[in-house]
């Protein structure tokens, strides 16, 4: 979401809405990519903890 803000000279203080930047691309988002993106999130978040935390995640 932050490169379509980039590329459209949004700064970070306006309070425009995720889903306004989205129409201002033409783009939509989907159920799908918002699973996938929050669970490489959290496999990201838990690549950082010790290796017992992999085995119980796992």
């Amino acid at each position: 979401m932050w490169c379509w803000r980039r590329m459209e000279k949004i700064s970070w203080i306006e309070r425009i809405t995720n889903e306004e930047v989205l129409r201002t691309v033409e783009e939509k988002r989907t159920l799908i990519d918002v699973i996938r993106e929050r669970r490489w999130k959290m496999v990201g978040h838990a690549m950082r903890h010790p290796e017992e935390l992999h085995n119980i995640i796992l």
